[in-house]
Formats: C-alpha cells, sequence, structure tokens
C-alpha cells in the first residue's frame, strides 16, 4: 500500500506527542518506498507502539511497511504479510472505528487470503466510518482495480483527485486504472503528471515507463 490521508474528525485515542512524532517519521519514511527507508519507518512505528502501546495507528503502519517488504522480495512473502496481518489485527483491536485499520485488513484479505468479498467489506466499512474522508477513496479505487471493476475505481479515484488534484498518488492511481484498461496514452499523461509533482518517487516513473513500452513508444 501507498501513504494514507489523515482521517478528519475527533480521535478515540490521544497519542502521547513523542509517539506522535515517531510515527509521522514513519510515515515519512514509508512514503519514500526503498528498502532502507522502509527499515527506518519501521524503526519509527515500532518506537512510537513502545511509547504508547494502547495507539492503533503505529500498528496500522507496520503492517503497510511489512506489505511492502512483501512486494519488493525484503522479506519472505509469507512472512512478511503473515506479519502485517498480526500488526493490522493488532490495530483493529485497540480500535476499532480506525478506517485505515480496515484499509490495510482488507487489501490483506485479498493479497494474503484470496478472500475479495472480505476486500470490499472491509473497505467499504472504511469509508463509512469516515464518508468524508476523500483520501481513503484511493485506496478503495486501487482496490476496485485489481478486482477488475474499473468503472467503479474510476469514480473513487477522480473522488480522491478532486480533493486534491496535485496529489502524485492519486494521479499514479488513476494512471494504473488505465493501464488495467489497456489506455496506454492516458496512463502515460498522468504518470508524466505524478513524476512532475513528485520526481523523486519511483512510482510515477515506474508507470510512466510501462505506458511508453506497452503502448508502443519504448524499446
Amino acid at each position: 500500500l501507498l501513504p494514507m490521508n489523515a482521517v478528519p474528525g475527533a480521535p478515540s485515542h490521544v497519542p502521547r506527542i513523542e509517539a506522535y512524532e515517531h510515527c509521522l517519521r514513519g510515515r515519512y519514511f514509508w512514503a519514500e518506498l526503498t528498502p532502507s527507508n522502509m527499515a527506518t519507518a519501521v524503526r519509527s512505528f515500532q518506537k512510537a507502539a513502545s511509547l504508547d502501546p494502547a495507539w492503533a495507528a503505529p500498528h496500522v503502519g507496520l503492517a503497510d511497511a511489512h506489505i511492502l517488504f512483501a512486494f519488493a522480495g525484503a522479506l519472505p512473502a509469507k512472512s512478511a504479510l503473515d506479519l502485517a496481518v498480526a500488526s493490522a489485527d493488532r490495530a483493529i483491536d485497540r480500535d476499532p472505528g480506525l478506517p485505515e485499520a480496515h484499509v490495510t485488513r482488507g487489501f490483506l484479505a485479498l493479497l494474503r487470503e484470496g478472500r475479495t468479498d472480505a476486500a470490499r467489506q472491509a473497505l467499504d466499512h472504511a469509508i463509512d466510518l469516515a464518508p468524508a474522508a476523500r483520501g481513503l477513496r484511493q485506496w478503495r479505487g486501487l482496490l476496485l482495480a485489481l478486482l477488475g471493476d474499473l468503472d467503479a475505481a474510476r469514480g473513487e479515484i477522480a473522488l480522491a483527485r478532486e480533493a486534491d488534484p496535485l496529489s502524485a498518488l492519486a494521479n499514479a492511481l488513476a494512471a494504473l486504472v488505465h493501464e488495467t484498461a489497456g489506455e496506454f496514452d492516458a496512463e502515460a499523461e498522468l504518470a508524466r503528471q505524478a513524476v512532475e509533482l513528485r520526481p523523486d518517487r519511483f512510482l510515477g516513473h515506474w508507470s510512466l515507463g510501462v505506458a511508453l513500452v506497452l503502448g508502443g513508444h519504448g524499446a
């Protein structure tokens, strides 16, 4: 998964300031999407969890980090996803009302368990918990794209882009939907926007490369 936007509304648990700072640091390094930065993110999330054991958010961060470890091959996929599930379940145990925890658990239901209905239900529940949080829509859009429901995916990601038109992440996810649909010129256009917005992130460059090659413009 990629970094989730903050959800508006009163939190169910007010974290200790030191834990909050470490969790923010973890999300910053997580968003860099490199193995070395991911290791730093894990240490930050672990520190936040130790400083405030009742707070759910660091456990969501640990789950998200281990999902990326699985994709990057930094850990054996099964081991990494097992650790991610344990962390996501700890987050939900601590705060069943935290939407991000259900987003992460939903993707794990798909990636680790192949349970498409459970994945949809988890993402739907996250939206129900925070209907005004447009940032969550991009994650639901990604899930729908992975499940092949492209029209619905477009609508969800469009809502996220309306809330933040300059979001490199939302543009990259929109490009991914175009890729899934075989619309490589449209994917390339959005990927270029993502690269322009965040040239230091790999996702836009990767999407642009795929679009150019599959669209017949690359070697």
